[in-house]
């Protein structure tokens, strides 16, 4: 079975970096926490993950459970936004993420 990207990903990260291995797992660990699909992922820096930066889309029902995540990686200090999609009712967030230094 193929690696999905961010498996492809957390393969690729070595040690001494400022963001490792268990500091991303910890921030993608939302696809099963809450059944959210990952849209979009980039990092940053070069040799070193100096910084992450990405997008999710979840159902609204289960968007608390991404919100809580977010706010108890606070040692990561991930800054997010939510967008909602639906017309009078919305059906899901679109949820924008980062963490680290990220070029703008």
């Amino acid at each position: 079975m193929e690696k999905t990207g961010s498996e492809k990903l957390l393969a690729d990260l070595g040690r001494g970096r400022t963001f490792d291995k268990q500091d991303l797992a910890r921030i993608l660990e939302l696809r099963e926490l809450a059944g959210a699909r990952l849209v979009d992922v980039c990092r940053y820096g070069q040799s070193g993950v100096d910084g992450i930066c990405g997008r999710l889309h979840v159902d609204i029902d289960k968007s608390a459970k991404v919100f809580e995540h977010f706010v108890k990686l606070a040692d990561l200090k991930v800054l997010f936004e939510a967008f909602p999609y639906g017309i009078k009712a919305p059906d899901m967030f679109d949820i924008q993420f980062q963490a680290g230094r990220i070029g703008r």
